[in-house]
């Protein structure tokens, strides 16, 4: 870019200036350029006359890409033309080049932009070595032509078209299309070092880049080879139209985490001002390399339950017993096999913790005492290899249970005001709606609603106006399930209040 740095630096303003181009994925263009070294890479000589001849020079000072006639006579119509076409998926919105040309015999020099089925003429070709510039969109083609403009032309010795330093600013409206596989993508757990195979396809400007993220964390990346001079392409598609990356992955190495991971395998296409448009595909891959390996391999099929100690459901605070079985293919329990039991609180980005690592007994039983918590996926794995396991899942539903005090103690007079403090279990308690209703008339009216502080405590107050005689109010708390909070809807313990009238 040394003798067309202050027209380059035009050019890039041009296709910056347009939102829609740029998020298209715009990109520059070089042809029979001395400054790029790149001859006619991708312009064609065509011609419908075997009277008009080409020529081919774009070295430093030369005349660049020439139509010539060399015959007595020509049709009306007939024409020889240097001609560049955007490829499939792209347009284009500039075209720069250096243009000369003379008429003689009727023969005329153009310079013609257009969609393939309607090129038309713009600015004038003829004269000596001068700049033409177009901008516009939904063309497809430039063209460089000498044509027959008669009836019948005459000998056209003299007659001549002449284009150079070539540039094209081209918009590559249509992404890459991806597809992903590989050992990493199988349904079960993986462990250890896996495959991830990507196909990439992109008629446009052609893949530039394909890329692995992995709980939004950038981790391996190919860039393919491209036919570019700094962010100038020298080829109308300067990168691969498909590519076929492999990658390796260890799932024991960060960004992953022990229980589920976001992996996102994207392509992008070829736009240095943009980053180019993308196509990605995104997995849930589920990592286990914290659970053992079994010393017994005769096991093929798992089955667990969870209970509470207890009647009813469980509740913030409750403890529950996993109680499972290993069995082989003739449902038979297996002994001594060393079995993982795994919970995850279910919010994104926290991750999964071992229990326990029970074995089991003759019968092939085992049998874990869950911690208390919130919400939780639970699993029990079996790894007889580091290839294999045989495992289940399931969720622990546990409702919250918040806690309601009333202040201050003891008996109130009418007109005296009570105060309300409730407290959320975590995590994730803070803003988080309650609902503090009254028990009257056999049914629990609302009185108060709000959101919890950062510490997940939310207070209030009433005054009591009209008490007769003496009364016991009885109020409860209610948080119901919310987006975030992990936990099902739940209620606090009953607390009464006594108000003298």
């Amino acid at each position: 870019m040394r003798t067309l740095l202050s027209g380059t630096l035009c050019f890039v303003a041009v296709l910056l200036g347009s939102a829609a181009q740029a998020d298209a994925g715009g990109y520059r263009v070089a042809q029979c350029h001395p400054d790029f070294d790149v001859g006619p890479a991708d312009v064609d000589f065509r011609r419908t006359s075997e009277h008009y001849r080409a020529e081919s020079a774009c070295g430093a000072g030369s005349g660049g890409l020439a139509v010539t006639h060399e015959a007595t006579h020509t049709k009306s119509g007939r024409w020889g033309a240097w001609t560049a076409t955007a490829p499939p998926g792209a347009e284009l919105v500039r075209a720069t080049a250096v243009i000369s040309g003379k008429k003689a015999g009727g023969h005329v020099p153009q310079f013609l932009v257009g969609p393939m089925s309607q090129l038309v003429p713009f600015g004038t070709a003829a004269g000596g070595f001068h700049r033409i510039s177009w901008d516009g969109s939904g063309a497809e083609r430039v063209r460089a032509a000498l044509s027959c403009s008669r009836s019948t032309c005459g000998p056209g010795a003299d007659a001549r078209v002449r284009m150079r330093r070539l540039m094209l600013g081209l918009l590559d409206s249509r992404p890459p299309r991806l597809t992903a596989a590989g050992s990493l993508f199988a349904p079960a757990s993986r462990r250890g070092l896996h495959g991830i195979t990507a196909s990439a396809t992109d008629t446009g400007s052609g893949v530039h880049r394909v890329f692995v993220a992995v709980n939004g964390e950038p981790v391996v990346a190919e860039t393919l080879d491209c036919a570019l001079d700094g962010t100038v392409a020298i080829r109308m598609r300067p990168c691969p139209a498909h590519a076929e990356p492999g990658f390796a992955a260890s799932t024991a190495d960060p960004p992953f985490r022990q229980g589920p991971n976001h992996v996102r395998v994207c392509a992008t296409d070829y736009a240095p001002h943009t980053g180019g448009s993308r196509d990605c595909v995104a997995r849930q891959v589920r990592v286990d390399n914290a659970c053992p390996l079994s010393n017994v391999g005769a096991g093929s099929r798992l089955r667990f339950h969870v209970r509470k100690s207890g009647r009813g459901p469980i509740h913030h605070g409750d403890g529950a017993l996993l109680m499972g079985r290993l069995l082989d293919s003739a449902s038979r329990g297996v002994a001594g096999a060393e079995i993982c039991a795994a919970a995850r609180t279910e919010l994104r980005g926290v991750p999964e913790q071992i229990v326990a690592t029970p074995t089991t007994d003759q019968s092939g039983r085992f049998s874990v005492r869950m911690p208390a918590g919130p919400n939780r996926r639970l699993r029990v794995a079996y790894w007889p290899t580091a290839a294999t396991v045989v495992e289940r899942s399931r969720s622990l539903r546990v409702r919250a249970r918040p806690r309601l005090k009333l202040l201050p103690g003891g008996v109130l007079r009418n007109g005296d005001r009570v105060r309300f403090r409730v407290n959320l279990p975590g995590p994730r308690a803070a803003k988080r709606q309650i609902a503090l209703k009254v028990r009257a008339n056999g049914r629990w009216l609302p009185l108060r609603r709000g959101g919890t502080n950062r510490h997940g405590v939310w207070t209030g107050s009433y005054r009591f106006r009209a008490t007769t005689g003496q009364q016991t109010y009885r109020f409860r708390a209610f948080v119901p399930k919310q987006r975030g909070y992990p936990y099902v809807a739940g209620r606090s313990k009953t607390k009464r209040q006594t108000v003298v009238g």
